[in-house]
């Protein structure tokens, strides 16, 4: 716990991110975030279809 606090707190910088038609600027933590939130749903969804 205290590692990923650490971490959250070491990555306070702003990013630009682009897609293709659009450009969001937020913090790196924020970033991290949504990756890993939007990785934990496809790798779940993806193990539910290899189940059946």
């Amino acid at each position: 716990m205290v590692l990923a606090i650490w971490f959250l707190f070491a990555n306070l910088d702003k990013v630009k991110i682009q897609f293709w038609v659009f450009t969001v600027t937020c913090p790196l933590w924020i970033a991290l975030l949504a990756t890993l939130i939007a990785g934990t749903a496809l790798g779940w969804l993806l193990k539910g279809r290899s189940s059946r």
